[in-house]
């Protein structure tokens, strides 16, 4: 995933994970969204937001656990699921923008 530094500079159909460097979580599911990301490269972009290097970001969105996953279209937050939840979650999400 790519790393950036807001939310809002997100353009499209895109997948946020605010992510931690010690999160075992957040590793297996940056994993689980490797496996899918080639799949839908041209529909949906994948980003991830280090809480560590952007705390004011992690704020500004609420983010108390990790990982926290948006879906997000043009900036807009359309839906946020908290965990290591399953990539079928993520794109159902997806699909329902």
């Amino acid at each position: 995933m790519k790393e950036i530094s807001s939310v809002k500079k997100v353009e499209g159909i895109s997948v946020v994970v605010f992510t931690g460097v010690n999160c075992p979580a957040c590793k297996a599911l940056e994993k689980s969204i490797s496996a899918i990301k080639k799949d839908y490269a041209d529909k949906v972009s994948f980003y991830a937001i280090s809480v560590d290097d952007y705390p004011e970001e992690a704020a500004m969105y609420s983010v108390m656990s990790l990982p926290t996953t948006l879906v997000v279209k043009n900036g807009r937050i359309m839906s946020e699921l908290i965990g290591n939840i399953s990539v079928s979650k993520i794109l159902n999400d997806v699909k329902e923008v």
